[in-house]
């Protein structure tokens, strides 16, 4: 008996059914099975497979990382701290030979102060909703 081939699901039904699909991939389920129980294209099962495997990643190892990211911050600041110490002492300003790379330097603090920036405004997120501020 030849069954007819179904019509493939929209991006907003894969989307609905995201979470049944992760599931059933956690209860053991192949992704080929999946795909078919579904009908969604296995690119799509094996992609969100490996996104709920990295979110699994993530939440085991949170603290650690969450630890590594505070002695990151710390760091940058005493780094951006310090420069603008030795940029403001006048051994540094009255030598034309440090001050001769100056916008090597200049550059090189802006783009910690950047990062940090970016850092810091990633932290205020919420897990759950990566455009809502914590209040």
């Amino acid at each position: 008996m030849i069954r007819a081939k179904s019509k493939r699901r929209t991006e907003a039904e894969i989307g609905a059914l995201k979470p049944q699909i992760i599931a059933s991939l956690a209860a053991g389920m192949t992704q080929r099975q999946v795909a078919k129980e579904y009908n969604v294209p296995s690119g799509t099962v094996a992609t969100l497979a490996a996104g709920a495997k990295a979110v699994v990643i993530v939440k085991e190892k949170r603290d650690e990382i969450g630890e590594q990211v505070a002695a990151y911050i710390a760091t940058t600041l005493d780094t951006l701290r310090t420069q603008s110490l030795y940029f403001g002492e006048r051994p540094f300003l009255d030598d034309p030979k440090k001050t001769g790379n100056a916008s090597q330097l200049a550059i090189l603090h802006g783009v910690l102060a950047d990062k940090l920036v970016r850092i810091l405004g990633a932290l205020r997120r919420t897990p759950d909703d990566e455009s809502a501020p914590v209040p």
